[in-house]
C-alpha cells in the first residue's frame, strides 16, 4: 500500500544526493547511490520520483526525460 512517509524520505534522499553532485546526473546514477544507502530502487521508481519532485515544483531542481539538472540561481 501506498505510505506517505516513505515515499517522502525517498524524496529527502534523492535530493540529498542531487545536492552533492555538481553536474546533472541521471536516474541509474541515483539509483544506484540509493542501493548504496538502503534503498533498493530501480531506474523507472527512480524516474517515478523525480516526476513527483517536478510535480510538486521543486524550486532548484527538475526532472526531464530521467536526467536531472540543477538550476543556478
Amino acid at each position: 500500500m501506498y505510505n506517505r512517509n516513505e515515499v517522502n524520505r525517498k524524496l529527502i534522499e534523492i535530493l540529498r544526493i542531487l545536492s552533492e553532485q555538481t553536474e546533472p546526473v541521471g536516474a541509474r546514477f541515483i539509483a544506484r547511490k540509493l542501493r548504496d544507502r538502503g534503498y533498493p530502487l530501480d531506474e523507472r521508481t527512480v524516474r517515478y520520483h523525480l516526476r513527483l519532485l517536478d510535480e510538486r515544483g521543486s524550486p532548484e531542481t527538475w526532472a526531464t526525460m530521467g536526467e536531472l539538472s540543477r538550476k543556478r540561481v
